[in-house]
């Protein structure tokens, strides 16, 4: 232990409030520092001297005096003041507590509004479905899937005779051409 943490604990070591360990600890270092033995002897003086203090008189007038001085003081205040009307103070007491609730109940309308509305579509899908569903009758998969068929593959030539009304605005890769039959070589050579 070093002088530091001995200073640190020594208000503890006084009042014998130190554990078994740290109180050695303290011990074995008082043994060896004359400046710590010297700080503890002073606290040890100032204790001893506090103790035999007396406690101040108190005046027996002086709750009286200080109840007076208080009820002086509040009677001063309330004729400083002048009498507010109960509309202002209702509304004093209304407008933080009403117009944060107000916000946000109208906020959350609004976000209901908007996403019922995103919503609509999907749900006037699944009506229909339910209703062709309930009177067995097949549904059209074009409200799901959209007008094409996700589940039949696509031919190169299929494909690039959809791209020609965009080729100018998006080019796309012609299945037969040089680069077609460079791109499948290079990953014919990388297996």
């Amino acid at each position: 232990m070093n002088c530091e943490e001995l200073q640190r604990e020594l208000s503890l070591y006084v009042d014998d409030e130190l554990s078994p360990a740290s109180r050695a600890a303290c011990n074995a270092h008082l043994i060896r520092c004359p400046a710590c033995r010297h700080d503890l002897a002073q606290t040890r003086t100032l204790i001893r001297e506090l103790a035999q203090m007396s406690r101040p008189e108190v005046p027996v007038e002086l709750s009286a005096l200080i109840s007076n001085a208080l009820a002086t003081e509040s009677a001063a205040t309330s004729f400083q003041q002048p009498a507010r009307p109960r509309h202002e103070i209702i509304l004093g007491w209304l407008r933080p507590r009403l117009m944060p609730y107000t916000i946000g109940a109208f906020t959350s309308v609004i976000l209901f509004a908007c996403l019922f509305a995103a919503l609509l579509p999907y749900m006037r899908v699944l009506r229909q479905l339910e209703t062709d569903t309930a009177q067995g009758a097949p549904y059209d998969r074009s409200l799901i899937d959209g007008p094409f068929d996700v589940t039949i593959p696509i031919s190169p030539e299929f494909y690039a005779s959809s791209r020609v009304d965009f080729s100018s605005e998006s080019p796309s890769l012609n299945p037969k051409g040089a680069l077609a039959s460079r791109l499948v070589t290079h990953r014919i050579d990388h297996r």
